[in-house]
């Protein structure tokens, strides 16, 4: 069973092709979610079905004509904005984006942001439905973040290397985020591990 992030949808609104597929690659990399891709804001409010489920979107902040429309979506929705940032003298305080990211930014950075929106998104519905991760999942999660393999986890855990992997599936299909990297950042958000600990490794 997943949580309700598996049930939301991410805008990706950007003129350049490049940058909504690359956006799209570095999500896609880290969280199970379905994306949508639109070259401009209007196109979007063009497909109410797909605005009604969004939970994030990520617009090309600079070349946003219609700001009307957008600061009445952002007053009447509960959607959070990320706007992409390639021109750092542009002035968007107008523009009420709930966090920026820039095109430089790592792919470790942009997943962090996005790991934080769709954790504090989905807390109220995790403690609804009762998909907390058990102390076992959490105790395999440190250990998968801290580099460890499936071999090593069973025998520091004493388990076999078959509980290893149902408690690592359940923890993947919980959180909705399958690569290893995803899964060390939300350990780090969420206090399971000590940075200090850290294999940088598992971030690349």
């Amino acid at each position: 069973i997943r949580l309700r992030i598996m049930n939301k949808k991410i805008a990706i609104i950007h003129r350049s092709e490049i940058v909504r597929k690359g956006l799209n690659a570095i999500i896609k990399n880290f969280f199970n979610i379905e994306i949508f891709q639109f070259g401009q804001f209007s196109e979007l409010l063009g497909y109410p079905e797909i605005l009604s489920s969004l939970q994030l979107i990520f617009i090309e902040d600079e070349k946003l004509s219609d700001r009307v429309l957008f600061n009445k979506l952002k007053s009447n929705t509960e959607i959070k904005t990320i706007g992409i940032n390639s021109n750092k003298e542009v002035n968007m305080k107008e523009l009420k984006f709930d966090t920026e990211i820039s095109i430089l930014d790592s792919s470790q950075k942009i997943q962090e942001i996005l790991s934080g929106f769709l954790q504090s998104a989905n807390a109220p519905a995790k403690e609804q439905e009762g998909e907390e991760l058990t102390q076992r999942e959490k105790d395999v999660l440190k250990l998968v973040a801290l580099g460890y393999s499936n071999k090593d986890i069973a025998e520091q855990l004493f388990i076999s290397i078959h509980t290893v992997i149902s408690h690592r599936k359940n923890t993947t299909e919980k959180l909705g985020i399958k690569s290893i990297s995803g899964l060390t950042v939300y350990a780090i958000l969420n206090k399971l591990i000590d940075t200090d600990n850290l294999n940088p490794e598992n971030l690349i």
